[in-house]
């Protein structure tokens, strides 16, 4: 059972199919976290080596369309990776030989069923892989995709129309390019709910104005916290909740990202698919995710529905320091913003409120 699965990742390589390899590996290691073997030092050192491998081919094949790499130079590194993701299928055979292993029951055809030995149900089938990435989300995982989705509001502003998202107790996240100034607040006004509803219609917007004593705002880093208000005959602001901050700076090329957000200042959309991180500079964070204008101020999510950066800019963008460009859509990382002196007191101060 074990060598029918190498076998078949082997195939795969020996086909330039080597993302799909990588896929069906990760597949295979993430349904033996459960089991022995995914107790092991070595099960957590190849799931880390499939995950670098899988950032390296995607990458590869991204630069490639860009135009960044010649096929000829591609083609020479996607070698050098199907040689190393050879070596890593040796390695996790020899590793999983000593564990006891559990494989997903195989779906057969009906027509098959009848023919075939009872023990055919336990192999893995050649009918089913992973076609490319791995979208397979759990239906938890939608469910806290539209609770997020409450906090992200449209910004009727003076500069123009903008999004933007609530961390805790109305304290709100956009760009300085949305709202620049602490008189912009005096003529703005947020808007939560603008989105349609199951049946397509419209559904009751609630507009809350801006405090206008509470502002922070760095240009460098296009970012601006203000805070929403509520009158006693609105709905509380508290019910739309916050979004979670990422703590963690290991974002790497291939991750996958979603915005949420109001293109060109319509009702909320997602950018939920063919989305993927393409270059990380500086304080930028470079993805393909579809936005459009109205978008800046948008929380760009990892797959975990953390946000790691605001969206602020897309075109054809600086992408070293070499002033080399890439053509993709530009967020702030916000790692970046918490390390900045004033925007990280707004920061702290909205984690004071969320903990009370």
């Amino acid at each position: 059972m074990q060598k029918d699965n190498f076998q078949n990742f082997r195939n795969l390589v020996s086909q330039d199919a080597v993302e799909d390899a990588l896929e069906q590996m990760f597949s295979l290691l993430t349904g033996q976290m459960n089991t022995p073997f995914g107790e092991t030092n070595k099960f957590k050192e190849c799931k880390r080596e499939v995950l670098g491998l899988l950032a390296r081919i995607r990458h590869l094949a991204k630069q490639n369309r860009l135009g960044i790499l010649t096929s000829e130079d591609a083609n020479r590194q996607t070698i050098i990776v199907a040689n190393n993701t050879l070596e890593l299928i040796d390695l996790l055979e020899s590793a999983m030989d000593s564990y006891p292993s559990i494989y997903p029951v195989s779906s057969i055809p009906p027509e098959t069923v009848s023919n075939q030995p009872s023990a055919y149900v336990d192999k893995p089938s050649a009918l089913e892989k992973i076609w490319g990435r791995n979208t397979l989300k759990s239906l938890s995982w939608i469910h806290e995709g539209l609770k997020c989705s409450k906090a992200v509001c449209r910004i009727v502003a003076p500069n123009g129309l903008g999004t933007g998202f609530l961390l805790a107790n109305g304290i709100l996240m956009t760009n300085n390019h949305v709202l620049s100034l602490p008189d912009d607040l005096k003529n703005t006004m947020v808007e939560f709910n603008y989105e349609e509803g199951s049946d397509g219609c419209l559904l009751p917007v609630c507009r809350y104005k801006l405090d206008s004593g509470y502002f922070y705002t760095d240009k460098f880093l296009d970012c601006t916290f203000v805070r929403a208000v509520s009158n006693d005959d609105e709905t509380p602001i508290e019910k739309w909740g916050g979004l979670r901050l990422s703590k963690t700076k290991n974002i790497d090329i291939g991750d996958h990202v979603i915005i949420i957000q109001h293109p060109n200042g319509g009702v909320k959309q997602i950018g939920l698919t063919a989305n993927e991180v393409v270059n990380i500079y500086k304080h930028n964070l470079q993805y393909m995710t579809d936005t459009m204008p109205g978008s800046s101020g948008s929380p760009v999510f990892n797959d975990n529905w953390e946000v790691i950066a605001i969206h602020h800019a897309g075109g054809c963008l600086n992408k070293n320091k070499m002033g080399e460009k890439i053509y993709a859509n530009q967020g702030i990382l916000i790692n970046e913003i918490q390390n900045s002196s004033e925007l990280g007191t707004a920061l702290k101060e909205a984690d004071e409120f969320a903990k009370n």
